[in-house]
C-alpha cells in the first residue's frame, strides 16, 4: 500500500467518524451536542436519507469504476465556474434567489431576530445601534421604499437584505476560490466546503444584520486577494473594509490583515520599518485600551470571557473551561460540518509555510478571527447566537483550503465527492431544522439554560405572538424555575409598593451582589436609593444599568424621574426626549416630560404634550392628570374639577390612582 493510499484511507476514516458522530449525536439525550444533533428534530425520512447517503458514500469508495465519472464531474464544474465564460457563474448565483426565497426562515428564533422585528416594526423611531450603523440604515431605507415601518414591512426588508446578501456572497466566494485555489480538485473542495456550509442559513431570509456582514466581507476579500496578485487598487480594498466596519464593528478583528496590506504597499524599507513599529505599537496600545475599558466600564466587562473563572450569570463559563471548548467544537460542526475532515486533509497534505503574501494575509486575518472566537463574551449563548460567531471561522477555513491546494493533494476524487455528500447532507439537515416551525421551536428549547434568561423571554414571547398563551405560560413557569431570583426581584418590587423600602433594599443589594451585570437588579437598587433620597448612589446604579441596556426607554424614564426629584430639569428633559425617540408609544414617558415642563412652569408645552396623549387616547387618564395639575396651578378650579372627575373615571388601573385621588380630593367636593 502506497503512502497516498494510506492517507486516503485516513481521510475516509475521518468522514466515517463524522457520519457516525452525526447519527449518535442526533439520537443521544445530550442537548449539549447542538452543533451536530439535527436529525432528532426532523421527520424520520431524514434518518432514512442519512443511511442511504452513507450507503452511497460506501459504494463510491468500493466501486473502482466510479473514478472516471467523479473526475468528469469535478472537471466539468471547474470549467463551468472558473472557465473563461462567466455565464454559468452568474446563472448559479442568481438562481439561488429561488431556494433562498422559497425556503426562507419561518420561525425567527435564533440570534436577536425577534428583538429586531420589535425594534423596527413600530413606527418612525428606531434604535441606531453603534455596532452596526450601516446595516441599520440600509434596513430603514428599504422599509421607506416598501412604504412604511410596520412589523410586516420590517420582516420583508430583512428578508430582502438576507437574500441579496446571499447572492453577493456566493458570487464573490466563487471568485475568491478561483484565486486562492489553482487545481480543479482544490476548487471543488473549497466550493463544497463553503457553499455547503451552515452559514448559508444567513441567506434564507434570516432576520439579522450578519448576512450583510458576510456579503461585505466577501467583497473585501475578493478585492484584497486580487490586490495581492496584481498590486493594484489598494484604495478599493480599504474602501470595502470601511464598508465592512459600517456593516458591523465585529470586523475590527480583521484589522491585522488590513494592516499587512498597507505595509506591503510600502516599497521603501525605512517607511516599511516605521509602519511595522506602528503596527506593533498599535497592537500594544489596543490591548492597553481594552484592559482599561474592561477595568473601568461595566459594559465592556461583559464583552470578553474571563480566563479561568466565569462571571455571573455564567460562573462556569471561561476561556479555559471545557464547556467553552465544547461550544467552539459545536460551532465548527454547525458552520463547517466536515471541518474535522478538512483538518485531517490539511495535516496530511497542506503546505504549511509562511512564504507568500496570500498565506501571511490569511494567517493574520485568522489570528484576529480566532481570538474573537475564543475571547468574545457572547460565547455564553453561542448556540442561540451562532450567527455573530460564525464569521470568525471563514478566514481560517480559507487559509486551510489555500494550503491544501498549494500542497497539490493526491486525494482520490471519489473521496472528494463523498466529502461533499457528507457536508451537504448535514447542512441540509441544519437548514431544515432552523427553517420550519416545529423543528426550530423544538431545537430552540434545547439551547436554553440557566445562563440565558433573555433567550427564555424570546421563546415565551414567540408563542405569545402566535396566540398560544398556554405555551407562553408554560415557558414562563419553566423560566422562573431556572431563575429563582426573578421571584425575589418581584418580591422586592412588591415591598416597594407597600412602602417597605428597607426590606426591599436588603433583597436588591443581595441580587446585585450575586450578579452585578444584571440591569434589572441595578435598576431596582437605583430606585431604592432614590426612595432614600441618596441621589448620587441612585444615579450611579441607573448609569450602570443603562450602560448594560443602553436602549431601555423604561430605564431612561427612571433616570428622568430621578433628575426631576433633584430639580435637574435640563438633564431630565434631555434623557426623556431620548427615551421618547426610542419608544414614542410609551405614554408614561410623555407624562414624565410634561412633569418636567410643569416644574419649569412651561405650561404651554405641557398642554401640548397632554394634547398628544389625547390624540393617542381621547380618554387618556395621563392627559387629564396633566391638564388638572396645570389648571390647579393656574387657579382654574372649574377646569381642574372637570379633569379630576375624568381622571376618576378613566384612571382606575393606574398604580398612582389612589394617591392622586386622595391628594386632589378637594376638587371633587
Amino acid at each position: 500500500m502506497t503512502i497516498v493510499q494510506r492517507k486516503n484511507i485516513v481521510i475516509q476514516l475521518a468522514i466515517g467518524f463524522v457520519l457516525l458522530g452525526f447519527i449518535i449525536a442526533s439520537f443521544s439525550e445530550l442537548d449539549s451536542l447542538w452543533g451536530i444533533n439535527h436529525l432528532k428534530f426532523l421527520p424520520y425520512s431524514y434518518t432514512i436519507a442519512f443511511f442511504l447517503i452513507s450507503l452511497l458514500i460506501l459504494i463510491i469508495w468500493l466501486q473502482p469504476n466510479l473514478g472516471t465519472p467523479a473526475n468528469n464531474l469535478i472537471d466539468g464544474i471547474d470549467r463551468l465556474l472558473w472557465g473563461k465564460s462567466k455565464i454559468a457563474r452568474l446563472a448559479l448565483t442568481f438562481s439561488l434567489i429561488i431556494p433562498f426565497f422559497i425556503f426562507r426562515v419561518k420561525a425567527p428564533l435564533l440570534g436577536d431576530s425577534w428583538t429586531w422585528l420589535a425594534i423596527f416594526g413600530h413606527g418612525e423611531s428606531y434604535i441606531l445601534k453603534w455596532a452596526e450603523p450601516g446595516s441599520i440604515l440600509i434596513l430603514r431605507s428599504l422599509q421607506n421604499l416598501l412604504g412604511g415601518y410596520s412589523r410586516e414591512i420590517a420582516l420583508t426588508a430583512f428578508q430582502i437584505m438576507s437574500i441579496t446578501s446571499g447572492v453577493i456572497f456566493v458570487h464573490n466566494i466563487i471568485s475568491i476560490i478561483g484565486q486562492i485555489c489553482k487545481t480543479a480538485s482544490g476548487r471543488f473542495l473549497a466550493l463544497t466546503t463553503i457553499f455547503l456550509s451552515g452559514a448559508m442559513l444567513l441567506f434564507f431570509g434570516y432576520i439579522e444584520f450578519y448576512p450583510t456582514v458576510w456579503a461585505a466581507i466577501s467583497i473585501f476579500l475578493n478585492f484584497a486577494i486580487r490586490y495581492l496578485e496584481n498590486g493594484r487598487n489598494l484604495w478599493a480594498v480599504l474602501l470595502t473594509y470601511i464598508i465592512c466596519l459600517l456593516m458591523h464593528l465585529q470586523t475590527l478583528y480583521l484589522l491585522p490583515g488590513v494592516g499587512f496590506l498597507i505595509i506591503l504597499k510600502t516599497k521603501s524599507k525605512p517607511w516599511r520599518r516605521i509602519l511595522l513599529y506602528l503596527y506593533g505599537l498599535g497592537t500594544i496600545g489596543g490591548v492597553i485600551v481594552l484592559i482599561w475599558l474592561l477595568s473601568t466600564k461595566i459594559e465592556f466587562q461583559i464583552l470578553l470571557l474571563p480566563l479561568f473563572r466565569g462571571r455571573p450569570p455564567a460562573t462556569d463559563y471561561a476561556v479555559f473551561s471545557l464547556i467553552h471548548l465544547a461550544d467552539m467544537l459545536n460551532l465548527i460542526f454547525l458552520v463547517f460540518p466536515c471541518g474535522l475532515v478538512l483538518t485531517v486533509i490539511w495535516i496530511l497534505y497542506g503546505k504549511r509555510k509562511f512564504d507568500d503574501v496570500v498565506f501571511r494575509f490569511l494567517a493574520l486575518m485568522s489570528a484576529g478571527s480566532l481570538l474573537f472566537l475564543v475571547l468574545f463574551g457572547a460565547a455564553i449563548t453561542m448556540g442561540r447566537d451562532w450567527d455573530i460567531m460564525s464569521l470568525s471561522l471563514l478566514s481560517p477555513v480559507l487559509l486551510i483550503l489555500y494550503q491544501i491546494d498549494r500542497g497539490q493533494p493526491q486525494i482520490s476524487r471519489k473521496i472528494i465527492i463523498s466529502y461533499s455528500l457528507c457536508t451537504g447532507f448535514m447542512t441540509i439537515c441544519f437548514l431544515a431544522t432552523a427553517i420550519a416551525d416545529k423543528p426550530a421551536e423544538d431545537r430552540f428549547a434545547t439551547l436554553l439554560n440557566t445562563r440565558n434568561e433573555a433567550g427564555w423571554a424570546i421563546y415565551a414571547n414567540y408563542f405569545l405572538e402566535k396566540g398560544d398563551t398556554n405555551r407562553f405560560k408554560e415557558i414562563i413557569e419553566r423560566r422562573n424555575e431556572h431563575f429563582p431570583n426573578l421571584k425575589r426581584l418581584k418580591d422586592a418590587y412588591d415591598l416597594i409598593e407597600k412602602g417597605h423600602y428597607s426590606d426591599a433594599m436588603i433583597i436588591a443589594k443581595n441580587l446585585v451582589k450575586q450578579n452585578p451585570y444584571n440591569s434589572n437588579y441595578l435598576q431596582i437598587l437605583g430606585n431604592l436609593y432614590g426612595k432614600f433620597k441618596q441621589y448620587n448612589s441612585a444615579e450611579e446604579y441607573y448609569n450602570k444599568a443603562l450602560r448594560l441596556q443602553p436602549y431601555s426607554s423604561t430605564l431612561m424614564n427612571e433616570m428622568g424621574q430621578l433628575y426631576i426629584k433633584e430639580q435637574k430639569y435640563e438633564k431630565a428633559m434631555s434623557i426623556l426626549k431620548r427615551a421618547h425617540s426610542i419608544s414614542p408609544e410609551h405614554t408614561f414617558i410623555i407624562e414624565s416630560m410634561a412633569l418636567v415642563d410643569i416644574n419649569r412652569q412651561d405650561y404651554k408645552h405641557a398642554i401640548g404634550l397632554a394634547d398628544t396623549l389625547f390624540i393617542m387616547d381621547k380618554n387618556s387618564p395621563g392627559a387629564h392628570l396633566i391638564s388638572m395639575i396645570i389648571a390647579v396651578n393656574s387657579n382654574s378650579l372649574l377646569a381642574g374639577r372637570y379633569h379630576y372627575n375624568e381622571f376618576l373615571k378613566y384612571g382606575k388601573n393606574r398604580s398612582d390612582y389612589a394617591e392622586i385621588i386622595e391628594y386632589y380630593r378637594y376638587l371633587g367636593d
